[in-house]
């Protein structure tokens, strides 16, 4: 991989990558794109303080560097003012920009530490095309991490600032940053500062942290750690942490223990150990605290005797923790065997206990290691089953994608006891993601004995039905359908239909749609289940839809819930092809057709001239739909001729309109000779 660069000053047009005169790009690689050059544009180049004198020479104005990162591009420059500009006026500025996509370009420096590359030439190239810097770059001699923490030991001050120094840089790489400001008036002394700290630090937050020396003005920049120099300085530097290495004071700040831990580790042992402890001490401290990230670093390099026990348990675990969390296999499989016998011997205690070891079991599992995820899952099996109030804390984190796999069990059946024990007394809202979890080793569990376990799972599902959709990858998932099934049609059942039912409800929002019956075997209840599941199918279409559904539908809705399916949101005679399309497809029961005849009763008392004869013919639709599924019928070949009697009798539109004639000429007849 390698590194793109560019060069930024005034140029004239036939000297611009674009043909641009003024400031612009004089030179650029061929893979810097319009995006990068956008960036240095906008953010990486070099600034020239108002504030520097008329009267001074230009080219004595100080330097600057910087380095950010912006939409996964690592981008580094330095400057330079050079006098005048092309055509004569001040203020005229080179800036060397490079970016790179990839941080193993970076790798095994930081940040800091690029911009004390020996590729830094700051001038113009020979033309429009600058070459690639190709990775690993070469660093200036005083920038190499050796001579760094030489350089370190060397100076008893900078020993006593570093602690403060790291402390700093960790908030400015917090959750709430506070910058960093370090006031020299030689760039290549604030550069080597921020590199030593940098060096200190975990690589991720050193990537993170943004760079510049020198500033015009420290509050205008989102750089966290800013170089200033004297001459550019406008007055207090407040709200901010700051270094004077000219006069060597700094601001008050309480040194952290990591950062306490750093320097000793620096000072006191061999620059290899030093930078291979602190390199594993600094990536595993933010996952699993000072105490054990430090610990542990210092087991796992020899630099410090481990000591059996609880002690170890907890130094372990922290540590498979802290892989896990930040994708370390290397580290996990390099240190296997320590780590192995320290987390089997200690039985946990707490709800942390539980997710640290179900996080580590978990990366056990992954990692493929053979019998460190049975070391771990031995006595944690042991502990929960003498404190299952824990189990949901332990399978939450044991299984929070739902892509956990069981390993190769060597000796399973102590191991299944325990767990049958675990599910048999855990709490119901951890008895859905157990069985889920369990499902691969029904082979293994005794299914008389978890039977209980199960109905205690669908009830709780019943009362938090969000959990429902877990049900069909169960331990025991057939127990639970029927059982689940049994109560919602008990439920529906219990309410009158021309009401509301809540249960209905959340059928018809989908909510229960996993228990419709699949390939098992259908009982009484599951046939059932399935009339009314259709039911609230069809009702959850709009009402334009409902027709074609049901004229399509290869299973039908029980005609009993017709009202769940009609009576709620359709109205007769306006909804009669609907009601229709229902007769036709799914039947009619007693009441149903009840219904209809009462509407077509009340219709035949009405006058004949009160009437709709299109609304009228709809309610004959309805009746003849009723023959045909019900032939013979007398009763309702009666109430069709009377209905297609009273139809006949409707006056048409040119009858009424005659009469309403009549009317108007009538009421002209009877104006008096006054009126006229």
């Amino acid at each position: 991989m390698a590194f793109e660069s560019s060069i930024y000053t005034d140029v004239r047009a036939g000297e611009a990558v674009d043909g641009v005169d003024g400031f612009n790009f004089q030179a650029v690689s061929p893979g810097m794109d319009a995006g990068s050059q956008q960036v240095i544009r906008e953010l990486m180049l070099h600034q020239i303080s108002t504030r520097w004198p008329m009267d001074r020479e230009e080219r004595d104005h100080p330097p600057s560097a910087a380095f950010l990162q912006r939409d996964g591009r690592f981008y580094f420059s330095r400057g330079m003012s050079t006098g005048a500009t092309e055509n004569g006026r001040r203020g005229n500025q080179l800036t060397q920009a490079v970016v790179t996509r990839s941080v193993d370009d970076i790798r095994p420096y930081r940040p800091a530490q690029i911009l004390g590359a020996v590729n830094w030439t700051l001038e113009k190239a020979a033309g429009t095309t600058c070459e690639q810097w190709f990775a690993p770059l070469e660093l200036s001699s005083g920038f190499e991490a050796d001579m760094l923490l030489s350089w370190l030991r060397s100076d008893s001050w900078m020993q006593q600032v570093l602690p403060a120094y790291l402390t700093m840089l960790e908030e400015a790489t917090g959750e709430t940053p506070q910058k960093v400001i370090l006031i020299h008036d030689d760039l290549q002394v604030v550069l080597r500062w921020m590199a030593l700290g940098t060096l200190l630090l975990d690589a991720s937050a050193a990537d993170r942290l943004e760079l510049r020396a020198f500033v015009t003005d420290p509050f205008q920049t989102s750089a966290k750690l800013v170089g200033m120099h004297p001459e550019l300085m406008r007055g207090p530097l407040t709200d901010t942490h700051t270094i004077n290495i000219l006069e060597r004071t700094h601001s008050n700040i309480e040194p952290s223990e990591s950062a306490r831990k750093v320097l000793d580790w620096a000072l006191r042992l061999d620059t290899f150990d030093a930078l291979e402890v602190i390199d594993i001490a600094q990536r595993w401290m933010p996952a699993i605290g000072v105490r054990y990230g430090a610990a542990g670093a210092e087991v796992v390099t020899g630099t410090r005797v481990a000591r059996v026990g609880r002690e170890e348990w907890d130094l372990g675990v922290s540590i498979i923790e802290g892989l896990a969390s930040n994708g370390l296999r290397s580290d996990l499989e390099l240190y296997l065997d320590e780590l192995a016998e320290a987390v089997s011997s200690y039985r946990l205690q707490s709800a942390d206990d539980f997710a640290r070891a179900a996080r580590a079991t978990r990366f056990a599992v992954t990692s493929a290691i053979p019998g460190l995820a049975e070391a771990l899952l031995a006595p944690t099996f042991e502990s929960l089953a003498a404190s299952p109030e824990f189990a949901l804390t332990w399978v939450r984190e044991l299984n929070p994608d739902g892509g956990w796999v069981w390993p190769r069990l060597e000796a399973p059946e102590s191991l299944m006891e325990n767990l049958t024990q675990v599910i048999l007394e855990a709490p119901a809202a951890a008895l859905s993601p157990l069985l889920v979890l369990v499902k691969p080793l029904s082979a293994l569990l005794a299914a008389d004995r978890l039977g209980p376990a199960v109905d205690r799972a669908a009830a709780h599902v019943r009362r938090n039905p969000h959990s429902g959709p877990e049900v069909n990858g169960w331990y025991g998932a057939s127990r639970a359908r029927a059982a689940l099934r049994g109560q919602l049609l008990n439920e529906v059942s219990a309410v009158d239909p021309a009401l509301p039912s809540t249960t209905f409800e959340e059928l018809r929002a989908g909510t229960w749609d996993f228990l419709a019956p699949g390939e098992e075997q259908h009982t009484g209840t599951s046939v059932r289940f399935l009339g009314m599941l259709d039911a609230a199918r069809v009702a959850r279409e709009d009402v334009a839809n409902r027709e074609a559904l049901l004229r399509t539908r290869t299973r039908r809705p029980d005609p009993g819930s017709w009202r769940r399916v009609l009576y709620a949101d359709t109205s007769l005679p306006r909804d009669a092809d609907l009601w229709v399309a229902w007769i036709e497809t799914v039947g009619a029961s007693s009441n149903m057709q009840e219904h209809i005849k009462t509407g077509v009763e009340r219709i035949l008392q009405l006058s004949p001239r009160e009437v709709n004869a299109r609304d009228t013919n709809r309610w004959l639709a309805l009746l003849e739909a009723l023959e045909v599924r019900n032939h013979p019928d007398p009763e309702l070949e009666t109430a069709i001729r009377d209905l297609t009697d009273f139809i006949d009798s409707i006056p048409s539109l040119k009858d009424r309109a005659s009469d309403a004639g009549r009317r108007v000429k009538g009421m002209i007849r009877r104006r008096t000779p006054k009126e006229e």
